[in-house]
Formats: C-alpha cells, structure tokens, sequence
C-alpha cells in the first residue's frame, strides 16, 4: 500500500514541477519541504499546493508512524529526506527548462537517476515489504551504492526512450535523447541506439552485482531492486500510457483488470519478450 501510495503523489510531483507549477511556486513548495512546517506552507503556498503538502506531510509521517510501530525504527528523518531529495530534483530540472538550458548527458543522468523516483520507491519497498528490517542494508541502501544508480539509471533511460518525444512536445526539459543530441550533434535514431547501448552496458553491471555472494543486500532486496527496473521495460515499451494515451497500453491494462485468463486453455503459452526490446534484462 506505501509503494501504492508513493507512486500516486509521485505523478502528481511529476505533473506539478513538469507542468502546472511556475518557477517560482516550486521554489516555494521546495522551501515548504525543506523546512517541513505546516504553518509555512499555509502561510506561503498557493491553494493547489497547499492541498498537496498536506497529503505528502501526511503520507510521510504516517508512513513513519507504522515503521517505528511495527519495527521499532524511527525512519522519519529518512523518508522525508528521499522525498526532498525528488523535489529538489525536480526544481533542478524546472530551472533547466525555464532558462532554457540544456544539460550535458551526464548532468542529466546524474540529476535524472533521482528525479525518476526511483531511490523514494526503492526505500518506500524496503520499509514496507521488509521484517525484520537490517541496520547494514539500510544504511547501505542509504549510502546510494552504485547497484541503485544503476538500476535508477535504467529507469531513467527507459522512462526516456519511451515518452520523451511527447513530453518535449508538451513542453518539457530536453531528455536523455535530447541532451545526448545537443552534446555531440548526433540524429535522433543515433542518441537512441547509444541510450540503449549504455542500458545494456549497465545491464551487466546489474547482473553482476546480483551475482556477487558479498553484497550486503539480502537475495529479495536485490529482486525488489530488479523488478523495479524489469517494470520500467514494460511500462515505457509503447509511452507511459496516461502522458499519451495508446492503443497497446489500454489492450494490457484491460486484459489484467477484466478479462479472465482461461488457466484450462492447454494452447496459452508465455511469449518471451524481444532481446532488442529488454536489453540485456534477465528475467530467470
């Protein structure tokens, strides 16, 4: 219900610091999530985000609240920091585009392994799908080791590949596919033949890593870690599914939400998904 939760106020930061929000409403509600006062924000932001602080100040604490009720951890400071984290991200990307500023790939990257959201959900899965909790996963998970940049990145660069021309269209900050474009004067099939060059190389890394008996992550951290990034493959193959609507994304929610699987059909068989679509992806 926490990852639920996280990924439902993570679109609306998305929407909000991608779309709706002028430059310097977000400088307040970031300073509103940094000082962590409800009286600032009541006193300082506009009504729709008013509305919306309160929701994550309330996500947040109650979020702690069952932590340290249920594991005796008090993650308070914690959860609150991965979520400012994203906002401030997100106000770094706000600034690129309002002064129209394209950053290199690196930057990017560097910027974007967060923005994506994916070191919030990686803790919110942790804290919630984890008993007992372990001290020395928890601060190396904290520590933002290069297994989660890793991984992060991949989200990032997939998340790109699959909506960053819409999104630029709809007016956003240049993508993974843009910046790499703008770099180094390559075409658009060129940046997104490299994109999924270096997905493949740290595809690799990853597998590695889960092969690694001295990693100090525990077997189901690492596959949580994993499925987190196998799902960005599938999420973004054909766009996001809401930023543009598709045929191919309504087809698959449809099939799961509404339609029965008939498990005595001897003909059903499992297609496994191209090479060229999941790089380097290992679903064993």
């Amino acid at each position: 219900m926490a990852v639920t939760i996280a990924i439902a106020l993570i679109t609306v930061i998305d929407d909000i610091y991608d779309v709706y929000g002028t430059l310097d409403e977000l400088e307040l509600f970031t300073a509103a999530v940094e000082r962590w006062d409800i009286h600032y924000a009541l006193n300082h932001l506009p009504d729709y985000m008013k509305l919306w602080f309160f929701a994550l100040y309330n996500f947040v604490n109650e979020f702690a609240y069952y932590v340290l009720k249920q594991q005796d951890f008090d993650m308070l400071r914690s959860i609150k920091n991965s979520w400012l984290g994203l906002i401030q991200a997100g106000l770094v990307e706000a600034k690129w585009y309002h002064s129209k500023y394209t950053p290199t790939l690196g930057e990017f990257l560097e910027n974007g392994l967060v923005s994506i959201a994916g070191p919030i959900v990686t803790m919110s899965a942790y804290l919630s799908g984890t008993n007992p909790i372990i001290q020395k996963e928890l601060e190396f998970l904290e520590s933002n080791p290069d297994f989660v940049r890793w991984s992060c990145k991949i989200f990032r660069l997939q998340d790109d590949l699959g909506t960053s021309s819409d999104e630029i269209q709809r007016g956003d900050v240049p993508k993974s596919i843009q910046c790499y474009m703008h770099e180094t004067g390559a075409s658009e099939e060129v940046a997104r033949e490299h994109i999924k060059d270096m997905m493949r190389q740290m595809w690799k890394k990853v597998n590695a890593y889960r092969a690694d008996k001295d990693s100090p992550l525990s077997q189901n951290t690492v596959d949580f870690m994993l499925n987190l990034v196998r799902m960005s493959h599938f999420m973004y193959l054909h766009g996001d599914g809401h930023g543009a609507q598709n045929q191919e994304t309504m087809d698959v929610a449809s099939t799961w939400l509404f339609q029965p699987m008939p498990l005595e059909d001897k003909h059903m068989a499992f297609t496994a998904p191209k090479a060229d679509e999941f790089p380097e992806c290992s679903f064993s």
